[in-house]
């Protein structure tokens, strides 16, 4: 992967000093899809300028996770919400995959429908945590960069620094600390 300064809210190609487009990929469950993840889909795009579209990318009820709304159900509710904003989209690949792909898998397919387009995932802290066990997770974390969310006050640089693979590759990480902040205070009020 080319070297990468941060400038303005802008991810620039530091060989080239020009301006990446992108493809940021937020995985997940989304059951249900929640406001507090388009809020966050909304202030991700809005500190990253660089990025063209934001993915939702619904797990399918293949995946390994207990009392899944069906596939169409969430799919439908992401993609009411996805289509009344230009930069949101929702995918199939996920659900219509005959069995659950691992995310490299998705990752690299969404590069191949986006080939001059940098990818990126959208993860929460939580799943940081987990990322390392993940399958090819070496790999996956040293193709794309990854932003992570904030979640549950975790904090995201000493778990980056506690486990030796995320913390070779620190570099792939685009930290998003107090996000959604507005979105949490709301809920609690």
């Amino acid at each position: 992967m080319a070297n990468h300064i941060v400038h303005e809210g802008m991810i620039l190609n530091s060989i080239k000093g020009e301006h990446m487009q992108v493809i940021a990929v937020f995985g997940g469950a989304f059951n249900p899809p929640l406001n507090s993840h388009f809020e966050f889909a909304k202030e991700i795009a809005d500190k990253y300028e660089n990025i063209e579209k934001i993915i939702f990318m619904p797990v399918s009820s293949r995946y390994n996770k207990q009392g899944l709304i069906s596939d169409e159900h969430r799919y439908n509710m992401l993609k009411l919400v996805c289509d009344k904003n230009p930069k949101l989209l929702v995918s199939r690949i996920e659900i219509d995959s005959e069995s659950q792909p691992y995310t490299i898998e998705t990752l690299k397919q969404i590069k191949a429908e986006y080939p001059e387009h940098e990818v990126w995932f959208i993860i929460g802290s939580d799943n940081l945590k987990l990322l390392p066990k993940w399958s090819e997770a070496e790999k996956l974390i040293s193709e794309f960069k990854i932003i992570v969310l904030q979640r549950d006050n975790d904090k995201i640089d000493e778990i980056i620094m506690q486990d030796k693979l995320l913390n070779a590759h620190k570099d792939s990480f685009l930290k998003m600390n107090d996000v959604g902040a507005a979105c949490y205070a709301a809920r609690v009020a």
